[in-house]
């Protein structure tokens, strides 16, 4: 419930990663409720990637809902990142899926 009385729907759900790292957890979060008098949408990806005692978080979102290609593409080349770097191996300063 908002200052103003507007409700919102909140949905959390498990969303699938790469199998990449040691561990890795995937959520999307959902909001849904009037924004100035307009029904609205609010979507937003979150996933943990852990590799060994080292982890990285990827968190994208928007109106449109659909970020889900863009996180798996994250979580896939910063957690080869994160490998690298942590071999001891200095990662390009762009990343890319070319790497």
């Amino acid at each position: 419930m908002t200052e103003n009385g507007e409700k919102r729907t909140v949905q959390v759900t498990e969303s699938s990663l790469p199998s990449v790292g040691d561990a890795r957890e995937g959520l999307r979060v959902t909001v849904r409720g009037p924004v100035d008098g307009t029904e609205a949408t609010l979507t937003l990806d979150v996933a943990a990637v852990r590799v060994g005692d080292n982890a990285i978080t990827v968190t994208a979102g928007g109106t449109d809902g659909d970020e889900d290609d863009s996180v798996r593409s994250a979580v896939q080349l910063g957690t080869q990142r994160l490998q690298d770097v942590l071999a001891g191996k200095s990662p390009a300063a762009s990343p890319s899926q070319f790497d």
